[in-house]
């Protein structure tokens, strides 16, 4: 399939405003915290960051060539963007199949019918411009636009009734433009004769890399305090380093993370000391595979469970709709990073979004966290492994091949005896585990954990996390599994499987590609070849009738060993 589908008509999207005015937007002072936390993820004034006010216009115009392409045109923040934007149609059609789901102790309950989104829009892609937006008009036909454009650009349409006379006197004056507009192919239009459809105001800001959000929350003075909308209460007990056993390593399981760039930092508990010193990523690896017999799938469609901790929960002030608009941007976005696989294509798919209201959704998490005054810490290994056991335990999960479990706690490494903090960590996965249970173990090995805190500044923490699942070792390393390894690429700032986060990082490396595409010829990653149609609906309504239901639908989704 080619990026650009083909009809016979362009819609145009164009955003315009001055790239340094004078004038500063105060929009955000009229707002509440709960209008903040919405808007920009923060919970007070004075965090919400730098932005200007754009306005988006929707234009028609005719085209030669028969296709059909959003165009987006606008100068913000000192930077000019010319975007044309696809409809991401296979992420969009399975959406309508995704559910959202309450997590309670052991088991989910289904509560999308209760919080059904009336007006979801629909999701675009320019692999250009890396730009995934969700796109929806109103029912006076504002147009809103949402998402991440570049590494990390944010665009979110602003509510109508916190602009004042005198916010948008001055954005008019500023909302000049070329008449003739020349495209990258060659191609010229004369905007002023192209009707405009619709428009609509937008926040436009850069949101900050996970590494510079930990540092600002950990520096602050209530650093073990949650940073949410709701707050928890931290376990007061002293720490016991005798209660925090060990992890024992599985003698055939890679583990790998990815660390934050971060400057050295003191921990509040002074049984805690910090080290520069990175952990191994690669621990022991995983049995070789053998190549399958079946014929080369052109496509593979990973089907992505997400569970959203408690957390991130209070974070998006506890609003399903607000939540399930969020992580179809994420994961629309980490689709958009693979798109640049092309045999076989790689088209992500959100299988589900499991939201924890509290503690008890997320045990895999509170079995993990250190002890007062750390407990906005959590232990990355010991956290990942208990993650297997519960999404092999927990009943009535949706048909997936892939979890990620997202969290706003901050992840750690700790050293073997637990009294050192090595590094701070963005994401953690088992190398060539998708598709993978341990019966004998009771574990599920497709699973994933990372930061999010709202910004969608986790998206390249995600795309890491899960090409290490789909077998990519970080640029610099050798294989884990008698593979191909990535020995003869770099570890550059700008490659996505590096092994430190920047939030940067934009390309795949020679070895990261190759890695993949040899990793999906294999017979253990057969799940991924099944295409995500209709039949999931039926298949999960049988399943939940099975007393068994729960064991039988996991061997329908993984590659099982006894």
């Amino acid at each position: 399939m080619n990026i650009f589908s083909s009809l016979l008509f362009s819609v145009n999207l164009f955003i315009f405003a001055n790239g340094a005015p004078p004038w500063k937007p105060q929009v955000h002072r009229r707002m509440s915290n709960k209008q903040l936390n919405e808007i920009f993820t923060v919970n007070s004034i004075e965090r919400v960051p730098d932005y200007e006010l754009v306005r988006v216009r929707m234009i028609w115009r005719e085209r030669n060539d028969d296709k059909i392409i959003k165009n987006v045109l606008f100068t913000a923040l000192e930077n000019q963007y010319f975007l044309q934007l696809e409809r991401n149609t296979d992420f969009d059609d399975q959406l309508q199949y995704m559910k959202m789901y309450r997590a309670r102790g052991g088991r989910i309950e289904d509560i999308d019918a209760l919080h059904e989104d009336p007006n979801p829009g629909k999701t675009y892609h320019d692999l250009k411009n890396m730009a995934a937006v969700t796109i929806r008009l109103t029912k006076d036909d504002t147009l809103e636009m949402e998402g991440l454009i570049g590494a990390d650009l944010i665009t979110k349409p602003m509510p109508a009734q916190f602009l004042t006379m005198e916010d948008e006197s001055f954005l008019e004056k500023q909302d000049f433009y070329d008449e003739v507009v020349y495209l990258p192919d060659g191609t010229s239009f004369n905007v002023s004769q192209s009707p405009v459809i619709s428009s609509g105001y937008h926040f436009v800001y850069h949101s900050y890399p996970l590494w510079k959000d930990i540092n600002k929350l950990y520096n602050d003075d209530n650093s073990n305090k949650d940073d949410d909308v709701g707050e928890f209460e931290d376990d007061d007990s002293e720490y016991d380093d005798d209660e925090n056993n060990d992890f024992e390593y599985d003698e055939e399981i890679t583990l790998s993370k990815i660390h934050s760039r971060n400057e050295e930092r003191s921990l509040p508990d002074p049984k805690f000391k910090f080290s520069n010193d990175y952990l191994k990523d690669s621990i022991i690896h995983l049995m070789s595979d053998t190549v399958s017999s079946r014929p080369k799938s052109k496509t593979v469609w990973p089907e992505i469970l997400l569970f959203v901790d408690h957390k991130n929960y209070n974070r998006h002030d506890r609003n399903y709709i607000q939540i399930r608009r969020y992580y179809i941007n994420l994961l629309n976005a980490v689709d958009l990073r693979y798109r640049t696989f092309s045999f076989p294509k790689i088209r992500m798919i959100l299988a589900g979004i499991v939201v924890a209201d509290s503690e008890a959704g997320v045990p895999y998490l509170e079995n993990s966290r250190l002890a007062f005054p750390n407990s906005n810490l959590v232990d990355d290994v010991t956290a990942l492994f208990d993650l297997s056991e519960y999404v092999y335990s927990v009943e009535r999960l949706p048909k997936y091949d892939i979890v990620v479990a997202l969290t706003a706690f901050d992840l750690i490494s700790l050293s073997k005896r637990k009294t050192e903090v090595v590094a701070d960590t963005t994401g953690m996965a088992y190398i060539d585990g998708a598709c993978r249970t341990r019966e004998k173990q009771q574990r599920v090995l497709s699973v994933s954990l990372i930061e999010d805190r709202g910004m969608l500044n986790s998206v390249i923490t995600a795309t890491h996390e899960i090409a290490h699942l789909l077998g990519s070792v970080h640029d610099g390393s050798s294989s884990t599994n008698g593979g191909l390894g990535a020995l003869d690429c770099k570890s550059e700032l700008s490659l996505i499987m590096n092994s430190q986060s920047t939030g940067l990082q934009m390309k795949w490396s020679k070895c990261s590609i190759r890695q993949i595409q040899d990793s999906m010829k294999k017979e253990q990653v057969s799940c991924l070849r099944d295409h995500p149609d209709e039949s999931r609906i039926l298949a999960d309504n049988f399943l939940r009738q099975i007393k068994q239901g729960r064991r039988n639908k996991r061997k329908q989704a993984c590659f099982i060993f006894s």
